[in-house]
């Protein structure tokens, strides 16, 4: 099932890449901990270990938006040059640059969010989530500087509603896996990646994936 190899492909890239994954993740974990810490005190850092059923406290709401808009700017920081690295082989800067492509990069995954907000108001998210997917598939060329990237991924992956379903409900299968286990083991560092680092990774794994399979022409292992 094609769903299925390109996720597993998805992973290897990251599993494989060890070292290069700490050195892309480094610095924007760093800030995002340091973000934590300078908005939230010793009691509302608990954060970190919630579980699925825990509420946020309302006198944290407008610095749990603010601490959302951090996580979201240094994963867009992150993501450049992730793309980079996959696609072309440029070895990870210790600290990600703020490029021309980052801002690019940024410019339209705050549009793609726009849009998704839109949508969620309509529909079950992980009906919308294929159209994410394929909205999301030209932002790594928009990350290599390729001309009308955003134009090209979308084409590519026409006609193909229900294969990025299907990547979608995996990704979610996954994620909801990982995130109970690193719940149930009581290791606030282990939550912490894996509610927060690991899936921008994965998904950003999955977006190289789809660009370089159906706009280049790769070949999934």
């Amino acid at each position: 099932m094609l769903a299925f190899r390109i996720v597993i492909h998805s992973i290897r890239q990251i599993i494989c890449n060890v070292p290069a994954m700490l050195r892309l993740s480094w610095a924007p974990v760093g800030l995002h901990v340091l973000a934590i810490y300078g908005l939230f005190n010793a009691g509302e850092r608990r954060l970190l270990l919630r579980n699925f059923s825990d509420q946020y406290p309302p006198e944290t709401a407008g610095r749990e938006v603010l601490l959302l808009l951090i996580f979201f700017f240094l994963a867009i920081w992150l993501a450049v040059s992730f793309h980079r690295f996959i696609l072309r082989g440029e070895e990870p800067p210790a600290i990600p640059a703020l490029s021309r492509e980052t801002r690019s990069y940024l410019t339209r995954s705050v549009l793609i969010v726009g849009m998704i907000i839109l949508l969620v108001i309509t529909a079950p998210i992980l009906l919308v989530e294929p159209v994410i997917l394929r909205w999301s598939a030209g932002l790594p060329g928009i990350a290599l500087g390729e001309e009308s990237a955003f134009e090209k991924g979308k084409a590519s992956l026409t006609g193909h509603y229900w294969l990025l379903f299907s990547v979608a409900a995996i990704v979610s299968v996954i994620g909801y896996i990982a995130h109970t286990l690193a719940a149930l083991s009581g290791l606030p560092v282990l939550y912490y990646i894996v509610s927060n680092w690991f899936p921008v990774l994965l998904n950003l794994s999955i977006l190289t994936t789809l660009w370089g399979h159906f706009v280049e022409g790769r070949e999934l292992h």
